[in-house]
């Protein structure tokens, strides 16, 4: 973990910023109505088709 290097390491707080900046992104991500309802939608997906074997040229 990037806290062991805190001692040893000039860039170690930078790392364990970019870390807690990271979990923050994440956190307001899951709390974002607008991704749950991206997750909850009912997907328009198709399925892929087998791959045609003529040549495209």
């Amino acid at each position: 973990m990037s806290f062991r290097l805190i001692d040893s390491s000039t860039t170690a707080w930078e790392i364990i910023d970019a870390i807690i900046h990271e979990w923050h992104e994440s956190a307001v991500a899951i709390a974002s109505p607008e991704l749950a309802d991206a997750f909850s939608a009912e997907t328009d997906e198709v399925p892929l088709k087998s791959p045609s074997t003529q040549s495209a040229v």
